[in-house]
């Protein structure tokens, strides 16, 4: 568990779990010998790590959370893409997380979903069918929304499933471009990776933050502008949307949260050149 101070506002990143997959699979563009480059994102056995979980933002008078983690469920990837890529998603940790971090669920009064993929809805429902977050608003893009409550996205498995879209449906506020949250919280479109994918900006103190949600998998890529992801539903989209975080990044004292980084989740991009430098607090 990290936390970073911008301004009058604290953000956590609340650890669920974790994520290992092939790094050349999930990148099937990267160049020649990149992951050899990079040992820090790999696990022993040369698998890339990414973290599962939710980012906490802590500003005066509210609670909020981007995201909600996977939830008490381990999923092989072999089996969710029909053998078609290799690894596995473990999850389960965020209650702890959440009482280390001293905060309830209940605290919690909006949750900003930066997409419904499998691994960012799976703790909004509790194990009784009621919701964990009892007091919280869920906040979906209206493209978001719309994409994944469809029959077909949700037979595929890879998505929020039938109950948390009705647990969703309950208490949903739906936002299109642009939606000031709270004082300090303002969402950032940033489609690509699915239809109506969100970032999140927290700006205080004159400390710009931007929480990165799926836009960015990997700190590589801010190193790398070039690389694509391979689950990205609109490849030119998803390019498109890191090169506006990245312009944003590129201004002075912004901070990155990246939701699926591994051991660093707060940090800096530094760039002189073609050379781009992550700076960690």
């Amino acid at each position: 568990m990290s936390s970073l101070r911008v301004g009058d506002v604290t953000i956590t990143f609340l650890p669920d779990g974790v994520h290992h997959c092939e790094a050349v699979a999930q990148y099937p563009q990267s160049p020649a010998g990149l992951w050899n480059e990079h040992p820090e994102v790999l696990d022993a056995s040369g698998m890339l790590v990414m973290s599962l979980g939710a980012i906490l933002i802590q500003a005066p008078n509210r609670t909020m959370l981007v995201d909600a983690g996977i939830g008490p469920k381990t999923i092989d990837i072999a089996t969710l893409t029909g053998g078609v890529f290799k690894g596995d998603l473990i999850g389960g940790q965020l209650p702890g997380s959440f009482k280390q971090a001293g905060v309830s669920p209940a605290d919690v009064d909006a949750i900003v979903f930066s997409h419904l993929h499998v691994d960012h809805v799976g703790w909004v429902g509790d194990p009784a069918g009621g919701h964990f977050f009892p007091n919280a608003r869920y906040v979906v893009h209206e493209a978001e929304w719309h994409h994944w409550s469809q029959s077909e996205q949700i037979e595929l498995g890879q998505g929020a499933t039938a109950g948390q879209l009705e647990l969703l449906s309950e208490r949903l506020d739906t936002i299109n471009g642009e939606t000031q949250l709270a004082e300090y919280v303002t969402t950032l479109p940033t489609p690509g990776h699915t239809p109506g994918h969100t970032s999140v900006i927290i700006r205080s103190g004159g400390r710009p933050a931007v929480v990165l949600g799926d836009a960015i998998h990997c700190p590589v890529e801010l190193q790398h502008p070039s690389m694509c992801f391979v689950f990205d539903y609109d490849a030119d989209t998803a390019s498109a949307s890191r090169s506006r975080i990245r312009s944003i990044l590129a201004g002075p004292d912004s901070w990155f949260v990246g939701g699926h980084f591994p051991d660093h989740v707060f940090g800096q991009l530094k760039t002189s050149g073609d050379v781009n430098e992550l700076v960690y607090p």
